[in-house]
């Protein structure tokens, strides 16, 4: 059963795209669809009430509510440069709503994107991949 639709799929892959600053080196060996399952998954585990706070943050960010953010488009129809200052602009906010905002979207999607074993291999985690695994 999914958790997400599929508008809240494409801002989530949006996130993650912009979270490496869509690094060719970092999201060659990513498959993103499976990158979402494992968040999907993680957020299966956690209550309904985080759930649907998730769900929530996820809305705001795409379309934003001013006085938190004072743009006219949908975070996903940014070019790479706009959403990255978007990002930074939640991530280094006076507001602490705010970065609370960027840090639960960064804790539930970042370690899905960087658990993906190819990725791990990729960025020098090899050798210590293989002694777990052993």
């Amino acid at each position: 059963m999914k958790i997400f639709l599929k508008h809240q799929n494409w801002i989530i892959k949006k996130l993650l795209l912009t979270f490496v600053a869509e690094d060719i080196f970092i999201l060659a060996p990513v498959d993103l669809d499976r990158v979402l399952e494992k968040i999907h998954l993680s957020l299966r585990a956690l209550p309904c009430s985080i759930r649907f706070v998730f769900h929530s943050i996820l809305l705001l960010f795409q379309y934003g509510i001013p006085p938190l953010v004072w743009r006219w488009r949908p975070f996903t129809s940014l070019p790479l440069e706009k959403r990255l200052t978007c990002v930074a602009t939640y991530e280094q906010s006076t507001l602490p709503f705010k970065r609370l905002i960027f840090r639960l979207l960064k804790v539930i999607c970042l370690p899905a994107l960087f658990s993906e074993r190819e990725l791990l291999i990729k960025i020098g985690y090899g050798r210590a991949l293989q002694w777990r695994e052993s």
